[in-house]
């Protein structure tokens, strides 16, 4: 789904921009994952600079899913540990946004 959608650049949709014209923690990372999906790495750092890892994470997730789904014998490790450092780095990435744009 991420590859085939464009996102439009100058439609807000979050709504903690609307209030206080910041950018949230978050934003930007659905554009970020729409080009990271389509291979567009430097785009998509300049929408957000986790996307590309996110992509990797639920790659990696969905990867893992289908091999359990299937029963096969490989064995994937766990996305879960990464997922909360991950939060980590993008809460500060996302707070260290907002104090430069402010």
């Amino acid at each position: 789904m991420l590859f085939f959608w464009t996102p439009f650049d100058d439609v807000v949709l979050c709504p903690f921009r609307w209030l206080t014209a910041l950018p949230c923690p978050l934003c930007g990372i659905t554009r970020g994952l729409c080009a990271a999906a389509k291979g567009d790495f430097g785009a998509s750092i300049s929408y957000h600079a986790a996307a590309p890892a996110v992509l990797a994470l639920m790659v990696w997730s969905g990867v893992r899913s289908l091999a359990t789904a299937l029963r096969l014998s490989v064995r994937i490790p766990d996305p879960s540990p990464a997922c909360a450092p991950l939060a980590a780095g993008i809460l500060v990435y996302g707070l260290a946004r907002m104090a430069w744009r402010a």
